[in-house]
Protein backbone atom coordinates (compact mmCIF):
# COMPACT_ATOMS: atom_id res chain seq x y z
CA UNK A 1 0.00 0.00 0.00
CA UNK A 2 1.41 3.43 -0.75
CA UNK A 3 1.50 6.15 1.35
CA UNK A 4 0.26 9.57 0.04
CA UNK A 5 1.79 12.79 0.77
CA UNK A 6 -1.11 14.27 2.88
CA UNK A 7 -1.17 11.72 4.95
CA UNK A 8 2.73 11.56 5.97
CA UNK A 9 2.86 15.29 6.17
CA UNK A 10 -0.15 14.46 8.60
CA UNK A 11 2.26 12.14 10.46
CA UNK A 12 5.05 14.64 10.62
CA UNK A 13 3.27 17.34 11.69
CA UNK A 14 1.74 14.63 14.84
CA UNK A 15 5.61 13.71 15.73
CA UNK A 16 6.47 17.40 15.40
CA UNK A 17 3.71 17.81 18.30
CA UNK A 18 5.48 15.46 20.35
CA UNK A 19 3.46 11.90 19.38
CA UNK A 20 5.52 8.77 19.11
CA UNK A 21 5.92 6.94 15.51
CA UNK A 22 4.45 3.77 17.40
CA UNK A 23 1.21 5.13 18.29
CA UNK A 24 0.96 7.49 14.74
CA UNK A 25 1.86 4.07 12.45
CA UNK A 26 -0.97 2.74 14.53
CA UNK A 27 -3.55 5.44 13.89
CA UNK A 28 -2.73 6.50 10.39
CA UNK A 29 -2.33 2.78 9.28
CA UNK A 30 1.18 3.83 8.17
CA UNK A 31 4.13 1.59 9.09
CA UNK A 32 6.43 2.12 11.04
CA UNK A 33 9.58 1.70 9.12
CA UNK A 34 8.48 3.98 7.04
CA UNK A 35 8.21 6.63 9.31
CA UNK A 36 11.54 5.83 11.07
CA UNK A 37 13.16 6.10 7.41
CA UNK A 38 11.00 9.39 7.08
CA UNK A 39 11.98 10.71 10.29
CA UNK A 40 15.42 9.82 9.90
CA UNK A 41 15.90 10.98 6.45
CA UNK A 42 13.79 14.55 6.66
CA UNK A 43 15.14 15.20 10.35
CA UNK A 44 11.97 15.40 12.29
CA UNK A 45 13.47 15.45 15.60
CA UNK A 46 15.34 18.33 15.30
CA UNK A 47 11.64 20.19 13.99
CA UNK A 48 9.99 18.68 17.14
CA UNK A 49 13.29 20.20 19.40
CA UNK A 50 12.82 23.54 17.53
CA UNK A 51 8.72 23.30 18.05
CA UNK A 52 9.00 22.65 21.36
CA UNK A 53 11.46 25.38 22.03
CA UNK A 54 9.44 28.05 20.29
CA UNK A 55 6.70 26.85 22.55
CA UNK A 56 8.89 27.26 25.57
CA UNK A 57 9.66 31.02 24.52
CA UNK A 58 6.76 31.88 23.77
CA UNK A 59 4.85 30.55 27.17
CA UNK A 60 8.02 31.89 29.16
CA UNK A 61 7.63 35.69 27.28
CA UNK A 62 3.80 35.47 28.25
CA UNK A 63 3.97 34.65 31.69
CA UNK A 64 7.18 37.09 32.25
CA UNK A 65 4.69 40.02 30.85
CA UNK A 66 2.01 39.10 33.26
CA UNK A 67 4.52 38.69 36.15
CA UNK A 68 6.14 42.06 35.73
CA UNK A 69 2.45 43.74 35.36
CA UNK A 70 2.04 41.99 38.62
CA UNK A 71 5.64 42.72 40.26
CA UNK A 72 4.67 46.44 39.30
CA UNK A 73 1.21 46.40 40.93
CA UNK A 74 2.81 44.85 43.95
CA UNK A 75 6.13 46.56 44.24
CA UNK A 76 3.83 50.18 44.08
CA UNK A 77 1.43 49.04 46.48
CA UNK A 78 4.19 48.67 48.75
CA UNK A 79 6.00 51.67 48.11
CA UNK A 80 2.37 53.42 48.83
CA UNK A 81 2.32 51.66 52.34
CA UNK A 82 6.04 52.49 52.86
CA UNK A 83 5.01 56.06 52.44
CA UNK A 84 1.79 56.35 54.54
CA UNK A 85 4.13 54.55 57.65
CA UNK A 86 6.92 57.17 56.97
CA UNK A 87 4.58 59.72 56.84
CA UNK A 88 2.99 58.35 60.64
CA UNK A 89 6.22 58.23 62.32
CA UNK A 90 5.76 61.91 62.52
CA UNK A 91 2.66 61.57 64.40
CA UNK A 92 3.37 59.17 66.51
CA UNK A 93 0.27 57.07 65.63
CA UNK A 94 1.78 53.51 66.55
CA UNK A 95 4.44 52.39 68.44
CA UNK A 96 8.51 52.89 66.47
CA UNK A 97 9.29 49.33 66.84
CA UNK A 98 5.72 48.48 65.00
CA UNK A 99 6.61 50.82 62.42
CA UNK A 100 10.40 49.56 62.04
CA UNK A 101 8.81 46.09 62.25
CA UNK A 102 6.46 46.93 59.56
CA UNK A 103 9.16 48.68 57.18
CA UNK A 104 11.15 45.93 57.46
CA UNK A 105 8.48 43.74 56.31
CA UNK A 106 8.04 46.00 53.97
CA UNK A 107 11.88 45.74 52.75
CA UNK A 108 11.32 42.36 52.59
CA UNK A 109 9.31 42.15 50.10
CA UNK A 110 10.35 44.56 47.75
CA UNK A 111 13.54 42.90 47.82
CA UNK A 112 11.93 39.27 47.36
CA UNK A 113 9.83 41.10 44.47
CA UNK A 114 12.47 42.80 42.85
CA UNK A 115 14.66 39.38 42.90
CA UNK A 116 17.10 40.60 45.42
CA UNK A 117 17.82 37.09 47.04
CA UNK A 118 20.20 35.70 49.01
CA UNK A 119 23.32 33.71 47.98
CA UNK A 120 22.16 30.97 49.51
CA UNK A 121 18.59 31.26 47.65
CA UNK A 122 20.37 31.65 44.59
CA UNK A 123 22.08 28.33 44.89
CA UNK A 124 19.14 26.62 46.06
CA UNK A 125 17.21 27.71 42.81
CA UNK A 126 20.01 26.89 40.47
CA UNK A 127 20.12 23.18 41.99
CA UNK A 128 16.28 22.94 41.16
CA UNK A 129 16.92 24.37 38.08
CA UNK A 130 19.30 21.74 36.79
CA UNK A 131 17.03 18.95 38.39
CA UNK A 132 14.43 20.10 36.29
CA UNK A 133 16.53 20.04 33.10
CA UNK A 134 17.82 16.71 33.76
CA UNK A 135 14.33 15.43 34.21
CA UNK A 136 12.89 17.49 30.55
CA UNK A 137 15.44 15.29 28.98
CA UNK A 138 14.66 12.25 30.84
CA UNK A 139 10.88 13.32 29.53
CA UNK A 140 12.03 13.82 25.90
CA UNK A 141 14.52 10.58 26.08
CA UNK A 142 11.05 8.22 26.91
CA UNK A 143 8.97 9.75 23.94
CA UNK A 144 11.27 9.01 21.47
Amino acid sequence: MGVNEKRIAIAKVLFVQGETLKKISEEMDISINILKKLSSKENWRRERENFKQEIFVKLRNAYSEEHLKEKEKALSFLYREREKIMYSMNYKRSSPARRINIIMKIEKAVNELLGLLSPKKIYELELKEMELEKEKLKLLDNQV
